[in-house]
């Protein structure tokens, strides 16, 4: 009897430890998805629409905690405007933003994340600058669902002086390596 009340409890124990284990480690990981959001600052009077795709890497570095890197694509769409009796079309322009990612996390479910690094610009006419991000989200240890505020320090040679290219939007990202083992 003796046997079976030292096996049972090291057994619930064990399920104990690696449930926590397993709770402890969902900050971390491989996480691929996209947003969609509205310009803001500068860029609204060139530009409609803000979407693209996110890939980022955590580590678990406290049980709230974790750290890594973040990069993707955003772009911008171009906007068409009337100046004095002319149609403008603004051309659409892009950035990759490869950051510093830092995460954390409220209770079991709500999480935020902070993002800081640079943006490269792809046109000729719009320089490359500091980036920054934040996300606050909801997550369930697959997918995470989430609100942004991004901006991109950029200054511009347009017909209309961008300094602060940012974004409010949305996004879903799923983690991957719950597949990948």
């Amino acid at each position: 009897m003796k046997k079976l009340l030292v096996i049972c409890i090291a057994f619930l124990g064990f399920t104990i430890q690696t449930y926590a284990q397993h709770k402890y480690r969902m900050q971390e990981g491989l996480r691929i998805g996209g947003h969609i959001g509205a310009p803001m600052r500068d860029v609204t009077d060139i530009s409609k629409l803000n979407f693209g795709a996110d890939v980022s890497y955590l580590v678990q570095v406290t049980h709230v905690f974790a750290v890594g890197g973040a990069s993707g694509f955003t772009q911008f769409t171009g906007k068409e405007v009337g100046l004095d009796g002319l149609n403008l079309k603004y051309d659409n322009f892009s950035f990759l933003p490869i950051a510093v990612s830092g995460r954390g996390k409220f209770g079991e479910k709500i999480f935020f994340s902070i993002d800081f690094g640079y943006a490269v610009g792809f046109q000729d006419d719009l320089d490359s600058g500091i980036y920054y991000q934040s996300k606050v989200g909801w997550h369930n240890g697959f997918i995470d669902l989430f609100a942004y505020y991004k901006g991109i320090n950029a200054a511009s040679e347009r017909v209309v002086s961008v300094d602060n290219v940012a974004a409010i939007g949305g996004g879903i990202a799923v983690r991957l390596n719950r597949f990948i083992k």
